[in-house]
């Protein structure tokens, strides 16, 4: 890596902000507790700069955003297997510094104030769901926390960065960041290749592969069967 210089192309880049969240089980089917296949993308204000400048400064002051989707109201098999069960995926928008102080713990022995924390983290975001989707209060059967100390710990995302490369224009300039690397054997892929989110990270899976085969993986996906009965 250091040999082919990729170290120092990497500070040529800026990396996201980091999220808390929150996995929800609850009891009740979608139409029942008026969830949407929709997302829901709340801010506490318009003007966002001046929110993301006073959370950086105070851990209590509103999240910035939340982001809320509901998968389980997207499957349309979902009621079939999971009758009377549905699930909520919540997160928002905070800085590393908040939670720096418990940085190189190892799970499940961070501390009681970092647990503490936790449940701060859930009071506050429960809340936030409760008023943007009433009739899941009462409804919330389980609660899973997640904190950038959880993505810095399972994906290796370091400082909890959500959703890895910043994308900005100068990012998008990098030449370096593709499939293909100066190091032999070694190719990139998933969002920071392409784009930020899911698709990002979908068609940065198929540019690896086209890399690694050496065949052209986006044409083969779009003359499949399919593929092309999806889309007639």
């Amino acid at each position: 890596m250091a040999a082919a210089g990729l170290d120092r192309m990497r500070e040529s880049v800026t990396y996201t902000n980091t999220v808390v969240g929150l996995h929800i089980g609850l009891e009740g089917d979608a139409a029942t507790l008026g969830l949407e296949p929709a997302n829901i993308w709340a801010h506490p204000g318009t003007d966002f700069d001046a929110n993301l400048a006073a959370h950086r400064a105070d851990f209590d002051a509103p999240f910035p955003f939340h982001f809320i989707t509901f998968a389980s109201a997207k499957d349309p098999t979902w009621n079939e297997t999971f009758p009377n069960r549905s699930t909520i995926e919540m997160h928002a928008l905070t800085d590393y510094r908040h939670f720096a102080r418990w940085q190189g713990t190892r799970w499940m022995k961070r501390g009681a104030d970092y647990e503490t924390m936790k449940a701060r983290v859930q009071e506050r975001l429960l809340a936030d769901l409760y008023r943007l989707v009433p009739a899941t209060r009462g409804a919330v059967r389980y609660v899973e926390v997640s904190t950038p100390l959880t993505y810095e710990t399972f994906v290796r995302q370091q400082y909890g960065d959500f959703l890895g490369v910043e994308s900005s224009p100068q990012r998008y300039e990098q030449d370096w960041l593709r499939a293909h690397t100066p190091v032999p054997g070694l190719y990139l892929t998933g969002q920071d290749v392409t784009s930020d989110g899911i698709i990002g990270a979908l068609f940065g899976g198929v540019l690896c592969a086209s890399a690694v085969t050496g065949r052209d993986m986006v044409d083969e996906i779009r003359k499949a069967p399919a593929f092309a009965a999806h889309v007639s």
